[in-house]
């Protein structure tokens, strides 16, 4: 059996640890309670919930405009791609055309400046005798052939410029789809990072009201305790009667009466051992922890923090709050010294659950919760003390 850590809620007046999750793994952790303590901090509460939803719907505006924005990109740099091919093929096609062009022109010029002493013009003057008629059907000819393909290379570049024109106007569509995308996914941007700021206040806000009925609530469970103990030390202070043999504490089966200079000694040393492991700063709340080292820390619950302290002094004591408080001798209030152990009932079952070591002026050192170094606090910090017991050797 472990010594269990403390019971936050009944020591902090129903006090519950939790937090206000964000969406988009963007998390802000925060105190809440069990129970709304006044419309502020109910307010702030439900206006947390609020934007961290309004949150995660921004997100997913973020997520869809991005995926728009890539597809949008991808079809303009498919239009642009097109729009290039087209470009070089009108270039290509006025090049041919421009070649053709220039040797229709020179061939009629050829016939029409020489009359007709070019090989094809011979040709035709010795199948005719015609031969100004031959000339001039041969530069008709030529002139036919020209304005054939003038024609054809207008029809095919009102063509190429018609779906570069159509293109154009496409990417510039285009652009402005992104232009807006963009813009939109901006703005969707920057109101999620105004709405994680606004959360972070308001959980700032809800720390802050439930520290301070914390506060209270510890502070009244500290009055109920000092008073209690008060009333402990006037019981301690008034004579005591004579005990009958059947009510006087059966003697321990081995080791010296608590009070004796060695016992003494041992619990003076592990009071110093207790304190220079809170002046340490390196140490964590592990349930089951025993002074092992994990992560730069050395990990202890609170009867393994009272077994690792004495065993370095040679005495052996169970992994148990409940355990230990049977192998120690049971002492009153007025008998404490350092080194003395201290036991509580946190759970409020009538049972021993949590052990702390005793230091001297009303404080002891203890390890309570997960997330709290080894500390050393007032003797109320945990509850109001259930027994008190010595060492037997």
């Amino acid at each position: 059996m472990v010594g269990y850590p403390l019971n936050w809620q009944r020591r902090a007046g129903a006090i519950v640890m939790g937090v206000v999750m964000l969406g988009a793994a963007v998390g802000y952790p925060t105190l809440l309670t069990a129970r709304a303590y006044g419309g502020t901090l109910q307010s702030d509460q439900n206006r947390a919930k609020a934007i961290a939803g309004r949150i995660n719907f921004l997100d997913n505006q973020v997520q869809v405009y991005a995926e728009e924005y890539d597809q949008a990109q991808t079809q303009l740099g498919q239009l642009r791609t097109t729009m290039t091919d087209t470009q070089q093929a009108i270039t290509r096609e006025q090049r041919r055309v421009s070649v053709l062009h220039s040797e229709v022109v020179a061939e009629a010029d050829t016939l029409f400046m020489q009359g007709g002493t070019g090989t094809n013009v011979t040709t035709l003057l010795q199948a005719s005798p015609n031969s100004a008629a031959l000339i001039q059907e041969d530069i008709n000819t030529a002139t036919g052939a020209q304005e054939e393909a003038l024609a054809n290379y207008d029809t095919a570049q009102q063509v190429l410029n018609q779906q570069y024109h159509q293109l154009h106007a496409e990417g510039q569509q285009v652009e402005a789809t992104v232009a807006l995308i963009a813009a939109n996914r901006s703005k969707a941007q920057n109101a999620q990072s105004q709405a994680v700021d606004a959360l972070n206040q308001v959980n700032q806000q809800i720390q802050q009201l439930v520290y301070q009925e914390q506060q209270a609530v510890v502070k009244q469970r500290e009055a109920q305790a000092a008073a209690q103990l008060a009333i402990q030390q006037a019981q301690a202070q008034q004579p005591s009667t004579a005990q009958t043999p059947s009510s006087q504490a059966s003697p321990q089966p081995s080791g010296p009466t608590p009070g004796t200079a060695s016992a003494t000694s041992i619990m003076a040393q592990a009071a110093q051992e207790a304190l220079q492991i809170v002046n340490a700063h390196d140490t964590t709340y592990v349930w089951g922890g025993a002074g092992e080292w994990s992560n730069g820390l050395q990990d202890f619950d609170c009867s393994g923090l009272v077994m690792y302290i004495y065993a370095k002094l040679g005495v052996d004591f169970p992994h148990s709050a409940a355990d230990q408080a049977s192998d120690t001798t049971p002492i009153s209030y007025s008998q404490l010294q350092p080194g003395d152990l201290v036991f509580y009932d946190t759970e409020g079952a009538t049972s021993i659950d949590h052990v702390a070591i005793y230091v001297g002026n009303g404080q002891v050192v203890e390890a309570t919760n997960p997330g709290r170094a080894v500390s050393l606090d007032p003797i109320t910090w945990s509850g109001t003390p259930v027994q008190y017991g010595t060492i037997n050797s």
